[in-house]
Order: C-alpha cells, then sequence, then structure tokens
C-alpha cells in the first residue's frame, strides 16, 4: 500500500486534469513514453507548458513531425486552448500552409534577420515578389520557389523601417 501526502495527491489530480484538458485520459499517466504516438506526445508537452498556467508558449515547430491529420488535431487544440486559458503563442514553423492556419500576425525570417512582420491575411493577399511564394518550395537546385540566381543580383536584408518591403526569395545552396 502506498501513502500518499497531501501534495501528492494534489500533484497527481492536477496532472489528470490537465490531460483531460488536452484530451488524454487519467489511465495515461501510468504508460511510458514509449507507450505514446507522436501526437499523443504532442498533448503531453502541451499539457507540461501548460501546468505552469503561461501567458506566452513558444512552439517551435509543434507539428512538423506529425502526419497531417494529427497535425490538424493538435492545430485545433492549440486554438481552443489559446481562446480559452487567453494564451499567445509564438509559433515558428516552416510549414507555410500552417503558420496561414494558426497564426494572427507573421514574422518573415531571411538570412537570419526579420524580413517582415504583418499581419496574417495582409501578408498572404499580397502577390508580387512573395518571400513565401509557394507553401511547396522546392527542395536543392533551381525549382519551384528558388529562382536561379543571375550574376550581379544584390543581396538585400530589411532595414528597421522597412518591414513591408519584400526580399527576393532565397536561393537554393547547391551542397
Amino acid at each position: 500500500m502506498y501513502i500518499t501526502s497531501e501534495t501528492q495527491r494534489n500533484e497527481r489530480k492536477k496532472v489528470y486534469e490537465f490531460l483531460e484538458i488536452v484530451g488524454l485520459s487519467s489511465y495515461h499517466a501510468k504508460r511510458y513514453p514509449h507507450q505514446f504516438s507522436g501526437g499523443q506526445r504532442q498533448r503531453i508537452g502541451i499539457a507540461r507548458a501548460l501546468m505552469t498556467n503561461p501567458k506566452l508558449i513558444i512552439a517551435d515547430e509543434p507539428v512538423s513531425a506529425l502526419d497531417v491529420s494529427i497535425q490538424a488535431q493538435v492545430l485545433n487544440l492549440m486554438q481552443d486552448l489559446q481562446k480559452e486559458l487567453k494564451l499567445t503563442y509564438i509559433f515558428i514553423a516552416h510549414d507555410l500552409g500552417v503558420v496561414r492556419h494558426i497564426s494572427d500576425r507573421v514574422g518573415v525570417m531571411y538570412l537570419g534577420q526579420m524580413a517582415e512582420l504583418a499581419d496574417s491575411e495582409a501578408l498572404y493577399e499580397k502577390t508580387s515578389s512573395p518571400l513565401h511564394a509557394s507553401p511547396v518550395v522546392g527542395s536543392a537546385g533551381s525549382g519551384p520557389g528558388f529562382p536561379a540566381r543571375r550574376s550581379g543580383d544584390q543581396r538585400r536584408c530589411a532595414k528597421p523601417g522597412e518591414s513591408s518591403e519584400r526580399l527576393p526569395i532565397p536561393y537554393a545552396l547547391s551542397i
């Protein structure tokens, strides 16, 4: 028989509560990490982050390793939690479809610099030479989204007062 203190019972109750919030059951608390799917692991990570009652969560590629259907479930969960708990996310991702779905405002990084900052809808409505030409970006070499670099082309970096100016699409490196 286990003897548990009041503090341990309260902590266990809090764990069960947050598992329920992210769509898991209390029996999941008794499982080992290798017994969870990728989506369940993401939900556990979200529950762990929420237990500290944050105002801001930084999510770095939170759905990149998940199937599309599981991505949608996790994104919908994050949006629901954002509304219910009045959370703010800094959501870091390369998948522009995911960014468009979850973001109110988008900052585009280019060569380690903030190249553009705009409301999500305004950013995606612009079509003249977009930095993010297509959600489907080609791999190494010239292809969709990676025009061949012409000799004499200049690289530009965003200046603080020019956040609405668009920069050229980055070029793929030949490796």
